[in-house]
């Protein structure tokens, strides 16, 4: 019995945690721009797990960070981008955020409004995509997202959304 207890608090922590995020959208930056929430001031995060990938020649394989690996006898480096890594974002756009979620100038991807989401949330943005491979540019090269990372979308916490912004005094009182 008692592993069912412990079962049972773990499965509710984890929907806990899980639960405290909602997707970034449309509507939500409008409120944002509205409330004059600076949005680089917001903690996104990414709701699946992203890999990066590019064949690199063998006298290239310095690498700055990711992995190296050897795939049909090309170099491959890899970079992986785990689901709920926390980000900044680093430019805005009118329908589009990049998203910064290691430091480096060129080190950030870019997430859009897509059309095919009802809730106008902010999916991963591609320059092209073939396969299921999304083409982006990232630290100055271009990567080709894998496609279990294709449909990543960004995530912010609720609490965060849900905070309004207020000013409170209370009245002193008077006498006579």
């Amino acid at each position: 019995m008692p592993k069912l207890n412990l079962l049972i608090v773990g499965c509710l922590f984890i929907m806990s945690c899980s639960a405290n995020k909602t997707y970034f959208n449309s509507e939500l930056k409008k409120d944002l721009e509205a409330s004059n929430i600076d949005i680089k001031k917001v903690q996104f995060y990414v709701d699946r797990d992203v890999v990066l990938q590019r064949q690199i020649a063998d006298k290239n394989a310095q690498v700055k960070g990711g992995e190296i690996k050897m795939e049909n006898g090309s170099y491959i480096h890899v970079i992986k981008l785990k689901k709920g890594t926390p980000g900044v974002v680093t430019r805005v756009y009118n329908n589009r955020v990049d998203v910064s979620f290691e430091v480096g100038e060129k080190r950030y991807l870019t997430f859009g409004e897509v059309s095919m989401n009802r809730d106008k949330s902010y999916a991963l943005y591609a320059d092209s995509w073939l396969k299921g491979l999304g083409a982006v540019k990232y630290d100055g090269y271009t990567y080709y997202v894998l496609p279990e990372g294709g449909g990543a979308k960004l995530l912010v916490k609720k609490s965060s959304v849900n905070k309004n912004q207020s000013t409170h005094r209370s009245m002193g009182g008077r006498k006579v």
